[in-house]
């Protein structure tokens, strides 16, 4: 759980106003207040998680949720 509050809070810290981090096995799915993403935005948030989890770019899952 420390990961996960870790990852949201580093992806708060750039820009997005909310972020939710599940991690289950070795996958994350994240969610993150935004009508949209741009690859550049998706590539910063999966970096996040690479960086506090260790999970694999192939099975992180970034969605947006208005």
């Amino acid at each position: 759980m420390g990961q996960e509050v870790d990852a949201e809070n580093l992806i708060r810290a750039r820009g997005f106003a909310d972020a939710l981090v599940v991690l289950k096995d070795d996958a994350a799915t994240v969610i993150v207040r935004a009508n949209e993403l741009a690859p550049l935005e998706v590539a910063r948030i999966a970096d996040v998680v690479i960086r506090t989890a260790g999970v694999r770019p192939e099975n992180i899952s970034v969605q947006a949720r208005p």
